[in-house]
């Protein structure tokens, strides 16, 4: 965790979870809420004894807090993508716990992966440049705004980054 007075146009907070994939102790997988209303991250974690958790995919805070995008845990599908956008990004993890990146669109279920989660997009593949906004039409997530990334390094660890806004003293970032 890290706090910056100025970075990228006013003070941030920039949070790193460093998890050891290679480690069978380890589960990684997406949380769902528990009842027909929105719940807060923090609820969910406590919720499911978990260590860490973040923000995810994308939900439509008018709805209940129903996913916008692809949400499968243990197999069961809870939502698809929206049919009214092009293929997006998802993360997929497999039963050994291989980690998976790929597009997906209202039709697919990943059915390679017993977890999966989509978001959007995918910045980058093997150190270079993969997706841009326009490609998965997400011009509307443009602007300062809190942020989340997840991404799996060559030795096999799972990071998630996020960075806080709107709030007092977090400004997000573009």
């Amino acid at each position: 965790s890290k706090k910056y007075s100025n970075l990228l146009g006013g003070p941030q907070n920039v949070n790193i979870v460093d998890i050891d994939n290679n480690d069978q102790r380890i589960v990684i997988k997406p949380v769902y809420k528990a009842s027909s209303s929105c719940e807060r991250t923090s609820s969910m974690g406590n919720r499911t004894k978990a260590v860490a958790g973040i923000n995810g995919g994308f939900f439509d805070s008018a709805n209940g807090c129903a996913p916008l995008g692809l949400l499968k845990i243990d197999n069961k599908v809870i939502s698809y993508a929206v049919s009214y956008r092009p293929p997006r990004s998802a993360l997929g993890i497999q039963s050994d716990k291989t980690i998976l990146f790929r597009r997906t669109d209202s039709k697919d279920s990943f059915p390679e992966a017993i977890h999966a989660l989509g978001g959007m997009p995918n910045l980058v593949k093997n150190g270079s440049i993969y997706l841009t906004t326009s490609e998965e039409q997400a011009e509307g997530i443009a602007g300062v705004n809190p942020r989340t990334a997840i991404c799996k390094t060559s030795d096999n660890h799972f990071l998630m980054i996020i960075v806080d806004g709107r709030a007092t003293g977090r400004t997000g970032m573009d």
